[in-house]
């Protein structure tokens, strides 16, 4: 459901939501999260948020409390904090202050990483606007331990696939970025 929002976003805007929206200051106020509700069938929970207030503002921290199913993992069970998270950093699909367009991403969209399935102690407010730091020379940092196998990865396509433990580091750090210009072998 996300990635099918995360297109029906791209389709209205004409880009990706940004990871956050930004207050004059360039301080980030909410996540991607919250922007995405109006896709998520979440419209009257959208409105109550005041959007030119922080996450965690008098008004805004308590509607942490109504998190969408659509946040929460079967692997990690918390009524505020989600572990799908997006990556944050160079290269990566929601790499600055404003949403991506899909013509950036050059490595092909079933090639990058849109959101994973992070460790449950990089676990978030779904409303805050934080998530996965993006390191290229440790690309599994904070993925891989929610599951024996490997963690879900949501492909920029909108498909969401196994993320398999295994998978070298190189192959993982390509998936993660959208621009880098390396092939990604089959997995």
């Amino acid at each position: 459901m996300i990635g099918l929002a995360m297109h029906n976003y791209h389709e209205v805007y004409g880009r990706f939501p940004a990871r956050a929206n930004y207050d004059a200051d360039g301080r980030p106020l909410l996540s991607w999260r919250v922007h995405l509700l109006p896709f998520l069938e979440q419209n009257s929970l959208y409105e109550q948020f005041h959007l030119n207030e922080p996450w965690d503002s008098e008004h805004n921290l308590p509607l942490a409390e109504q998190m969408p199913a659509v946040f929460r993992s079967q692997q990690f069970s918390d009524a505020t904090r989600t572990v799908f998270l997006t990556l944050d950093g160079v290269g990566t699909a929601m790499e600055s202050t404003e949403g991506r367009k899909l013509a950036e991403f050059t490595d092909g969209l079933s090639n990058t990483l849109l959101v994973v399935e992070a460790n449950a102690e990089n676990a978030v407010t779904w409303t805050k606007p934080e998530d996965l730091p993006f390191d290229p020379t440790t690309p599994g940092n904070g993925v891989g331990a929610i599951r024996d196998n490997g963690f879900l990865g949501l492909l920029s396509d909108g498909a969401v696939r196994l993320i398999p433990a295994d998978l070298p580091a190189d192959t993982l750090r390509n998936l993660m970025q959208r621009n880098d210009g390396q092939v990604v072998p089959e997995f």
